[in-house]
């Protein structure tokens, strides 16, 4: 997240609608349309506070030259009415606050309020346009859409869905118990991971060498734009969704089932805090995550005390854009030993890498290099893509969409660095 500006306006001034419209707009739309308006916060001395979790610069409409701005207000249309259509849909499925809430906001557009970051479209100060608990807004008429318009991808969390998914869990959780004791195989896709796979490390907490030296950890978490999918979306709809050419025609009822919670990213990251959680605490983490083709975040080194600093950075770490995979292993590699003593980089991913680097000729050179760095691969999309990190290192793979199998895959992961028995 970035602050983009800081105003004078006390936070405390602001009415309960307007506090949670943002909650709101990331409940029913997919990012690229959410992203539009900008995340109020409190400041430090209490003042109101834009922000957005796209990258890049924030630049003023009025400072943009003729063509882009020309280009920019184009896209900025074709959100808009992308945003009405999707207002049309959400009342549809009687989701009326959300629609009114996009409505009450849309209704008119201070072009000094609106920035460009990443080239996208963020409009600050909205929040003069919402009432405490408004009627239903005039609907705007909505133009027919260009075919180059983006439509919104929807994400409802409706009361009945939740219900429905809780009790699947459960059930799943007690099936899962029973062919746990039965000793019965339990499920089709498990982890590809075996112990003929391991990755030939001591576990630390059991090594009988005395003054053994502490691992180095490296955990590369996959903040790409695929991690907002369902946790059960197939290779197919992620083909779907990030293929099209033509978005004028939107499959809606697709894009609610593979954008409805729970998501891979929602899935992953209780998985990772459950992972730490059974760390031995000789143990320092390190995170990288991703920011685009163009970058990658190393969020630093954390120690056993700073694992709830750790958690909290990865939890307020948004998906979005590509995935630089390759780049994020080759410095991950740099920052770890893997010649004179031990050391394994966790790969937290759903696919492969989609900026045009190879992940297996990497891996390759890895391991000729760095002879004691072993890779170990989590990929909760299922496809079991990119193994090759944990095949050519010696490392291990877990492959599967469940998500009882997820929590245990990412202990599995770190196995050689858990504070467990023995025994």
């Amino acid at each position: 997240m970035q602050r983009i500006v800081r105003t004078d306006v006390l936070f405390a001034t602001l009415n309960s609608s307007a506090r949670k419209v943002n909650s709101e707009l990331n409940r029913a739309c997919p990012p690229h349309l959410a992203n539009m308006f900008a995340t109020l916060r409190e400041g430090s001395d209490g003042h109101m506070e834009w922000w957005t979790p796209l990258g890049g610069q924030a630049i003023a409409l009025a400072d943009l030259e003729a063509e882009q701005k020309a280009q920019f207000l184009t896209l900025l249309e074709q959100r808009k009415q992308s945003l009405l259509a999707f207002a049309e849909h959400l009342d549809g499925e009687q989701d009326h606050e959300s629609a009114n809430a996009i409505r009450w906001i849309m209704r008119d557009t201070d072009f000094t309020k609106v920035y460009s970051v990443d080239n996208q479209p963020v409009i600050v100060g909205w929040h003069r346009y919402i009432v405490e608990k408004p009627a239903v807004a005039p609907k705007t008429p909505v133009a027919p859409i260009a075919p180059a318009a983006t439509t919104a991808a929807l994400k409802k969390r409706r009361l009945w869905p939740w219900l429905i998914l809780l009790l699947l869990l459960l059930a799943a959780a007690l099936l899962a118990g029973w062919l746990w004791q039965s000793k019965a195989p339990l499920f089709s896709n498990e982890a590809v991971a075996s112990a003929g796979n391991s990755s030939g490390l001591t576990r630390y907490a059991c090594s009988a060498k005395e003054n053994q030296a502490v691992p180095d950890f490296v955990t590369v978490f996959d903040t790409s734009g695929s991690m907002n999918l369902n946790i059960n979306a197939t290779a197919a709809d992620e083909e779907w969704w990030f293929g099209r050419q033509v978005e004028s025609e939107i499959d809606f009822a697709r894009q609610t089932r593979i954008f409805s919670a729970p998501t891979r990213e929602d899935v992953a990251k209780q998985a990772y805090g459950q992972m730490l959680s059974n760390l031995h605490p000789d143990i320092d983490t390190r995170l990288v995550t991703f920011n685009g083709c163009a970058a990658l975040v190393d969020h630093g080194v954390f120690t056993a005390k700073q694992r709830p600093e750790l958690m909290a950075t990865l939890m307020d770490t948004p998906a979005d854009q590509g995935t630089p995979l390759a780049a994020s292993l080759r410095h991950a590699a740099a920052r770890v030993d893997g010649v004179d003593k031990e050391a394994i980089i966790i790969l937290f991913i759903d696919g492969e890498d989609g900026c045009g680097e190879n992940v297996c000729a990497l891996s390759r050179q890895i391991a000729q290099q760095q002879p004691r760095l072993k890779i170990n691969v989590v990929d909760v999309s299922g496809n079991g893509l990119s193994s090759c990190a944990a095949e050519l290192t010696g490392g291990r793979i877990y492959s599967s969409q469940d998500i009882a199998q997820i929590d245990d895959f990412f202990v599995q992961a770190a196995a050689e660095l858990a504070n467990s028995s023995c025994e």
